[in-house]
C-alpha cells in the first residue's frame, strides 16, 4: 500500500497532512499545490477511511477526508496517533460524528467553494425532468427515435419552489428567475439578496403550488425527511422534485411509493438516503446492496446521478484549498469560518 509522501523527513517542523479517497491526479494535483503554500507535508491513499486503515495516518498531524462516515472509533484511533484536527473537503458534515469529536476532543473542519456548479447543475436537473430527458436517451440508446411517447413541458410555464436560500439556493433562484414563471422561497432565515427575485411564503404552500421544487438545506435532524408522505401528498400529481442537496432530506420509501402510486410525476435527485459507501465507487460488476436506489435508477421518469453537482475543476480546487485553510488557520490564531468543532 503506497504512501506518497509517507517517507518524507518533517523538516523545519512542517505539519504533516494525510489525504484520503484522493482518486484522481488532478485532485493530487491541487493537494500539492495549496500543500507547499501553505507549507504542509503530504500523503495520499484512494482508500476510503475505515477502521481497518485508520493506522495510514500514523505520524500524521491533519487528515483530510471526502464523503466518507467517520466514527467514534476511528475518531478515537486518530486521537491516540496525536492527530488534530480533521478536515472534510465538503461543505456538508453528516459524515462525521461531531458529538463524539467534542468529547474526544479532536477537531472537526468542513470546506466551501462557489455556489455556481450545483446551482447549474440544479436547473439541468429542472430542465432534464421537464423535457423527459431520460426517457429520449434510454429510447435512442436502442435506435428507437420516435417522440410519440416522450411527453415534455415548457420550463417558463413552471412555477419552482426553492427550500433553502443560502449561497447554492440563493444562486439557483437568480439563475432560473427568468427561465419560469415565478419563483417562490422558504427559509427559515430570509436572505435580502434574492427577495427581488422571488417570494418567501410557508412550506405548505410550496408543496401545494409549485410545479418543481428543488432543496438547498443542511441536513440536520430537523430537516431530516423534510419531504415525507403528507408533504409529498400535498404535491400536484404533474409535480416533480430535485434534490441537490442532502439524501437525509427525502424519505425514500415515500418517494417511491409517491412515484409508483403517480402521485407526483417524478424527480432528479444527485443525492440519496444510505448513499455513503456506494457514490464514487464502481459497481459495474456487482449487484447494488441499495434497494431504495436500485428502484430509482429503473424508474424512467426518474433521473439519479452519483453525487456529481458539485463536481467541475473549480469547484475542487476551492474545496481543497479550504479544506486545507481550515487546517492552518487555529495555527496561525486566525478566525476560521469552517470550523465545526
Amino acid at each position: 500500500m503506497q504512501k506518497e509522501g509517507a517517507r518524507l523527513k518533517n523538516k523545519n517542523n512542517t505539519c504533516k497532512l494525510f489525504v484520503y479517497n484522493c482518486k484522481t491526479n488532478q485532485e493530487k494535483g491541487f493537494f500539492k499545490k495549496y500543500a507547499k503554500q501553505f507549507e504542509l507535508e503530504v500523503g495520499f491513499t484512494s482508500e476510503v477511511p475505515s477502521i481497518e486503515n485508520v493506522d495510514l495516518a500514523n505520524g500524521y498531524d491533519y487528515i483530510n477526508v471526502m464523503i466518507s462516515h467517520v466514527s467514534k472509533e476511528m475518531l478515537e484511533k486518530w486521537n491516540t496517533m496525536g492527530i488534530k484536527m480533521i478536515s472534510t473537503r465538503t461543505v456538508g458534515y453528516d459524515h462525521f460524528d461531531v458529538e463524539s469529536a467534542k468529547e474526544i476532543g479532536i477537531h472537526l473542519g468542513n470546506s466551501a467553494y462557489p455556489p455556481d456548479a450545483v446551482a447549474e447543475y440544479a436547473i439541468m436537473l429542472m430542465l432534464m425532468t421537464c423535457r423527459n430527458v431520460k426517457l429520449m436517451l434510454q429510447k435512442g440508446s436502442i435506435n428507437d427515435y420516435t417522440l410519440g411517447h416522450l411527453p415534455t413541458t415548457n420550463m417558463r410555464e413552471k412555477k419552482i419552489g426553492i427550500i433553502g436560500t443560502g449561497k447554492i439556493g440563493a444562486g439557483v433562484v437568480k439563475k432560473v428567475k427568468n427561465l419560469c414563471k415565478e419563483v417562490l422561497m422558504y427559509d427559515i432565515v430570509e436572505n435580502d439578496e434574492v427577495t427581488s427575485y422571488g417570494t418567501y411564503c410557508d412550506l405548505d404552500t410550496i408543496f401545494k403550488t409549485c410545479d418543481i421544487i428543488s432543496l438547498h438545506i443542511p441536513a440536520f435532524d430537523e430537516t431530516k425527511h423534510i419531504v415525507n408522505a403528507e408533504r409529498l401528498a400535498m404535491m400536484k400529481s404533474t409535480a416533480v422534485i430535485v434534490n441537490t442537496a442532502r439524501g437525509d432530506l427525502i424519505d425514500t420509501k415515500a418517494l417511491i411509493k409517491a412515484l409508483q402510486e403517480k402521485t407526483i410525476a417524478g424527480a432528479g435527485l444527485d443525492v440519496v438516503e444510505g448513499e455513503t459507501g456506494i457514490v464514487f465507487h464502481d459497481f459495474s460488476h456487482d449487484i447494488l446492496s441499495h434497494e431504495e436506489m436500485a428502484i430509482l435508477q429503473n424508474m424512467p421518469n426518474v433521473i439519479f446521478t452519483p453525487h456529481a453537482a458539485y463536481y467541475t475543476s473549480t469547484s475542487m480546487e476551492y474545496m481543497i484549498m479550504n479544506s486545507l485553510k481550515t487546517l492552518i488557520l487555529p495555527k496561525n490564531k486566525d478566525e476560521n469560518p469552517w470550523l465545526i468543532v
